[in-house]
């Protein structure tokens, strides 16, 4: 989110970093983990709405050999559910490596089952999970890069 760009001094410099192709510092965060494990792949993902409504569509994501990367606002638990679900009936969850959700939750809004149910969705797959990383529209904003290499460990939140 662009516009969530400026709020962290250090997002802007993480994403200078990354816009002059230098290799920034590793992201970490208190995590809450639904799976722990170790996994390398490209980064790929965003909000989850948007790539939910692309099921069906010849702009349906696919996410095997990924690290995947979702988060989204403003949707109470059983939306989520349906979100979660509709990418894996469709298959754009097949094959991915692991999971990293951010943000869940706007300020003000109640978190409750939220991460559960996420959480239970995935669990499915048997790769690892974890939730709380610094992205989404909460003014939380760490910048990333999509396609490049990733490795995730999720029981060191990094």
């Amino acid at each position: 989110m662009c516009t969530q760009l400026g709020e962290d001094p250090g997002e802007l410099q993480r994403l200078q970093t990354l816009l002059f192709g230098e290799l920034p510092p590793p992201i970490t965060w208190t995590a809450r983990t639904a799976r722990a494990g170790r996994a390398e792949g490209p980064l790929a993902g965003g909000n989850l709405a948007t790539l939910a409504s692309m099921c069906g569509t010849p702009l349906q994501p696919q996410f095997r050999g990924s690290v995947v990367l979702l988060e989204d606002l403003n949707e109470p638990p059983y939306r989520l559910d349906r979100l979660v679900t509709q990418l894996l009936l469709g298959g754009a969850l097949d094959g991915a490596k692991a999971f990293v959700i951010g943000d869940l939750t706007a300020p003000g809004e109640d978190p409750a089952g939220r991460e559960e149910v996420v959480a239970e969705r995935l669990a499915r797959l048997n790769v690892p999970v974890v939730f709380g990383a610094p992205f989404g529209h909460a003014g939380r904003n760490q910048p990333v890069a999509f396609g490049c290499a990733h490795a995730l460990d999720a029981r060191r939140a990094r």
